[in-house]
C-alpha cells in the first residue's frame, strides 16, 4: 500500500490530510492527525495509519519502533496486500535496526502472499532491494530494481532510483550514480505532488557527490532546489549536509566567500557536534589554502575543541570522518594530537549498514591518505607513500579527482617521480579555477626541466631527501639500502646537474624550481 497519493484538498478526509502531511514532512503535524485517526475507529484507516506511523519512525531514525508499527498494518486486516506490506517494510526497519533473523522471519512471511495490485508488488521489489543493498549483496538488489519500478507513482519510483543510485555509487560508478539522482530531482520537481523528504533525500546524495566530482550537469538546479525546497524541522540533517557539500564545491570552483558562508550557515542545521566540526575543518582549510591564516586557526580551534565533546564509543555514522580531517590538519602542527585523533577512528566500530560507504573502499581510502600524512610528518617516508599510493588508487578508481589529485602532489613531493604529476594535472583541468590548480602549476616545469628528466625516479627521491637535510646514511636507512647505493645515487646526481658536492646540487634543484 502507498502512502503517497495526495489529496490537494486537505479539508478533505483526515486519512488524505495525514498523507499531505507526510509528504511535506510535517511529521509532528502529522502524527497529531493520526491521533485523531485512532480514536476514529475506521478499520482501512487505522491500516493506513500504522504505516504511515513506520515510515515517519524510519525516517527520524527509530527502526525498533517503526517495525511495531509495520506489523501492526500487517495484523490489523487481513488483506492480503496489507499484509504483504507490513511484513515487507518491518523486514527493512528490521534489517535497519540490525535485526537481521527478524529481517528474514517477516520478508518469508510478506513472500507467501502473491501481491494483487501494482503498488504492492512495488512495495515488496523496493523491500528486497533495500534488505540487499544494506545487506551488501549487490546482485540481490539489482534483481530487485524492475520489480520496485513497476508502479506509475512519481514518489515510489524515486525511492527506488535513489537505491538504485547508491548501488551504482556502491559499485564505482559514481558518475552513474549522479546522472540517475540528477534525474530523480528533475522529475520530482515537476510532480505535482513529490515527496519532499525524498527531494531532501536525493539533493543530499547529489550534493555529496558535487563535492567530490567535478560534475556540471545538474549543479545549478541544485543550488537552486537548495534555496526553494521547502525544508522542514524534520529534514535539517539533510540540509546541513546540502549545504556542506555545495559549500565546500563553490570553494573548490574558485569562490572561497560564498563557499565559507554557505558552511557557515550550515553550522545552524548540524544534526551533532561530529558534523559541526566538519563544517569548522572546510571552514579552516579553505581558510589555509586562500592564505587567512587568522581565519583558519580560529575554526582549527573550534573544530578540535567541538569534537572532543564527542563520545565516541557507540558511534556507527558518517561524522567519524571529522576525525581523520582533524588528525590531517594537525599532522605538522601537534603531531601527538593528530595520532590521538586516528587512534580514535580506528578503534571505532563498523559504520551503520544503511550508509553507502559502508560498502566500497572510499573510507578504507579516507583512512590511508591521513595515515600517510601522519607517518610523513613522522619522517617514514616509505610508510607514507604505501599509504598514500593505496588512497590514490582507490579514489582514481572512484573518480574523484580532487582528492586523487591532492594526493597525487603529496606523493610527488615525496618521490619527485613525474607519473604522480598527471594526477594533479588532472585536477587542474577539472577545478581550472581552485586554489589547488594555482599551488600546482609551476611544477610543469619540472617535466620539462632537461637535467630533472636525466635523473631516475629513485634519484629524484634521493635528490628530495637531501634537500630535507638527511645524510646520506639516514637516506640509505629510510630507503631500506646501504650507504653504498646512495653514494653511488648522489653522484649521479652530481654529474647531472655538473657539480661536485651534494650541497650544491641541492642549491643548484632549487634554483631551478625543481624542490622546494
Amino acid at each position: 500500500m502507498h502512502v503517497t497519493r495526495l489529496i490537494n484538498h486537505s479539508e478533505g478526509r483526515p486519512a488524505d490530510r495525514c498523507e499531505a502531511l507526510f509528504l511535506q514532512a510535517d511529521y509532528n503535524e502529522c502524527l497529531a492527525e493520526l491521533d485523531k485517526l485512532a480514536k476514529a475507529g475506521l478499520l482501512y484507516q487505522r491500516t493506513r495509519a500504522h504505516l504511515l506511523r513506520g515510515h515517519i519512525a524510519v525516517r527520524m531514525n527509530r527502526a525498533d519502533e517503526a517495525v511495531g508499527h509495520y506489523l501492526r498494518a500487517a495484523t490489523e486486516r487481513r488483506d492480503s496486500d496489507n499484509v504483504l506490506v507490513g511484513y515487507a517494510f518491518a523486514a527493512v526497519a528490521a534489517t535497519r535496526a540490525g535485526r537481521a533473523d527478524d529481517s528474514t522471519k517477516y520478508m518469508v512471511a510478506a513472500r507467501a502472499r502473491v501481491p494483487k495490485g501494482k503498488a504492492a508488488q512495488a512495495d515488496i521489489g523496493y523491500a528486497e532491494m533495500a534488505i540487499a543493498f544494506m545487506r551488501g549483496d549487490m546482485p540481490a538488489a539489482r534483481d530487485a530494481i524492475i520489480p520496485a519500478m513497476r508502479t506509475p507513482d512519481v514518489n515510489a519510483r524515486a525511492r527506488a532510483r535513489i537505491i538504485f543510485a547508491a548501488l551504482e555509487g556502491a559499485e564505482g560508478r559514481l558518475e552513474g550514480q549522479a546522472t540517475i539522482l540528477s534525474d530523480v530531482l528533475h522529475k520530482l520537481r515537476r510532480a505535482s505532488t513529490p515527496d519532499v523528504y525524498l527531494q531532501a533525500n536525493a539533493l543530499h546524495s547529489f550534493a555529496a557527490l558535487a563535492r567530490e566530482l567535478p560534475i556540471h550537469t545538474g549543479f545549478e538546479p541544485a543550488l537552486d532546489d537548495l534555496k526553494t525546497l521547502a525544508w522542514t524541522p524534520h529534514l535539517l540533517n539533510e540540509q546541513y549536509h546540502c549545504l556542506r557539500a555545495l559549500g565546500w564545491r563553490q570553494a573548490i570552483e574558485g569562490d572561497a566567500i560564498s563557499g565559507i558562508h554557505a558552511l557557515r550557515a550550515s553550522l545552524r542545521y548540524a544534526p551533532n557536534n561530529g558534523w559541526r566540526a566538519m563544517s569548522h575543518l572546510d571552514c579552516a582549510r579553505i581558510a589555509t589554502a586562500v592564505d587567512n591564516h587568522v581565519f583558519a586557526e580560529v575554526e582549527m580551534r573550534e573544530a578540535t575543541g567541538t569534537l572532543e565533546q564527542v563520545v565516541w564509543d557507540d558511534n556507527v555514522t558518517e561524522e567519524r570522518f571529522a576525525l581523520l580531517g582533524v588528525a590531517e590538519a594537525l599532522a605538522s602542527k601537534n603531531l601527538v594530537a593528530a595520532q590521538r585523533f586516528l587512534s580514535r577512528y580506528a578503534n571505532l566500530r563498523p559504520l551503520r549498514a544503511d550508509f553507502h560507504l559502508a560498502h566500497d573502499e572510499r573510507a578504507i581510502a579516507m583512512f590511508e591518505q591521513v595515515a600517510g600524512t601522519l607517518a610523513y610528518a613522522e619522517g617514514q617516508s616509505n610508510a607514507a607513500i604505501s599509504s598514500w599510493s593505496r588512497a590514490h588508487e582507490i579514489f582514481e578508481r572512484y573518480g574523484y579527482i580532487w582528492r586523487a589529485g591532492v594526493i597525487a602532489q603529496s606523493l610527488y613531493a615525496a618521490t619527485n617521480e613525474p607519473r604522480w604529476l598527471r594526477g594533479v594535472q588532472r585536477l587542474r583541468q577539472s577545478y581550472p579555477r581552485s586554489w589547488m590548480a594555482g599551488k600546482s602549476e609551476p611544477k610543469q616545469a619540472r617535466i620539462d626541466d632537461p637535467i630533472y628528466s636525466k635523473l631516475t625516479p629513485t634519484q629524484r627521491r634521493v635528490l628530495a631527501l637531501f634537500a630535507r637535510g638527511l645524510s646520506g646514511p639516514e637516506v640509505a636507512k629510510e630507503m631500506g639500502v646501504v650507504p653504498n647505493t646512495i653514494y653511488q645515487h648522489a653522484n649521479a646526481i652530481h654529474r647531472a646537474f655538473g657539480v661536485h658536492t651534494t650541497t650544491q646540487a641541492v642549491s643548484e634543484a632549487r634554483n631551478r624550481g625543481l624542490i622546494k
